[in-house]
């Protein structure tokens, strides 16, 4: 074989392997939507300035508002949870709807689904729960269990850590055990603000931070 002939044999392997790739098919089950939840988190990020023809890199606090879906999935012995972060894809919600059949497929740490349209779309796996467990829970759960915290914070988006762990940007409604809790807020450039509060069963409790300058 010439060395011309040999080039272009070794191109066309090439751009049928591409699309062999992309035509690649998954495999589609049968589950239920159980649910579609959205929630808005804030991330606040320094952008630079610039004075004098020189850069500040702290420059400024940006927030940006980040819209996130997720989706749980039935998929018989198994809960497959996924997210769409629409700040990434810069797309409207999924047409889908709650309580139908959906087709879905799970390839290592992403989910699809197949919307109303047929159209296929990817969610990050974020978790799977047996269906045991969840009976489990289910049964020994009950709502006086837990009560309810409502955290809001001027400025806006301070970060909200719950007895040491983070669970988003203020403002948000976060359900909590019953009993004794310390809620903190921070925010850079801003001191941070703490209180120890007690919830009760059923309580809906609301916390108002108003953060000072460092």
């Amino acid at each position: 074989m010439r060395r011309g002939e040999l080039g272009i044999t070794l191109i066309i392997a090439f751009w049928v392997a591409i699309c062999g790739a992309k035509d690649k098919q998954h495999t589609w089950r049968d589950g239920l939507l159980l649910d579609a939840t959205t929630e808005s988190r804030f991330y606040t990020q320094s952008s630079p300035t610039y004075k004098d023809g020189e850069i500040n890199p702290a420059g400024g606090i940006e927030t940006r508002r980040v819209e996130i879906w997720t989706y749980s999935i039935d998929g018989g012995d198994f809960v497959w949870v996924g997210t769409r972060d629409l700040r990434l894809r810069g797309d409207k919600p999924l047409n889908v709807t709650v309580n139908k059949p959906i087709k879905f497929a799970v390839e290592n740490s992403d989910i699809f689904i197949l919307d109303e349209d047929g159209k296929e779309h990817r969610l990050d796996f974020k978790k799977k729960i047996a269906k045991a467990a969840l009976a489990s829970r289910s049964s020994s759960a009950t709502p006086a269990e837990t009560g309810s915290v409502h955290i809001s914070s001027a400025p806006e988006a301070a970060e909200i850590t719950i007895d040491g762990g983070f669970m988003g940007n203020a403002p948000a409604t976060i359900k909590l055990a019953a009993g004794k809790h310390e809620v903190r807020l921070a925010l850079k450039g801003w001191r941070a603000w703490t209180r120890m509060v007690e919830v009760t069963s059923g309580s809906q409790l609301n916390l108002s931070a108003t953060l000072e300058r460092e």
